[in-house]
């Protein structure tokens, strides 16, 4: 679980060809990936995304609400 209210970078580890199921705690509406060729990321509802690690490598993730403010 993310806690998106306190203004802190969140960093998650995976390891290549592996997943992870991100709960958040605020609604979110869109999602950037920095760098594609290292991660990628789809939402499953507006609090959870699914994260796959496809490269050694480090990138950001941003979460928009629904107001195309980032979140965090």
């Amino acid at each position: 679980y993310v806690d998106l209210s306190t203004p802190k970078a969140h960093y998650i580890y995976s390891p290549v060809s592996r997943s992870i199921t991100v709960r958040v705690s605020e609604e979110m509406s869109d999602i950037v990936i920095a760098d594609d060729k290292i991660a990628d990321a789809q939402p499953i509802t507006d609090r959870q995304l699914y994260i796959i690690a496809k490269s050694v490598g480090t990138t950001n993730v941003a979460l928009y609400g629904a107001d195309q403010q980032p979140l965090g």
